[in-house]
């Protein structure tokens, strides 16, 4: 019987953000020094320079998925987004 199954991404991860499904807005964890949006094709839609928050607009994204990039240093993580208001 299989009682837990862990993902080994997850255990490994600097950053967490939330919600996700979003509307307006993301909040994360980590402190990223830098966040990027892109669109499914690599299409970079937004980049922010983090400084001392924790939180992350998306009011300017229209509803679909999304490839969201956490970086700090040469650590990079790369997550999915839904944006759906």
């Amino acid at each position: 019987i299989i009682t837990n199954v862990e993902d080994e991404e997850s255990k490994q991860s600097q950053f967490t953000f939330f919600p996700n499904p979003a509307k307006c807005e993301l909040h994360f964890t980590g402190q990223p020094e830098y966040i990027s949006v892109y669109d499914l094709s690599g299409l970079l839609l937004l980049e922010k320079k983090i400084e001392d928050s924790e939180l992350f607009s998306t009011e300017i994204l229209p509803n679909g998925l999304y490839l969201i990039t956490f970086s700090k240093g040469p650590y990079k993580e790369v997550k999915r987004l839904i944006i759906q208001k």
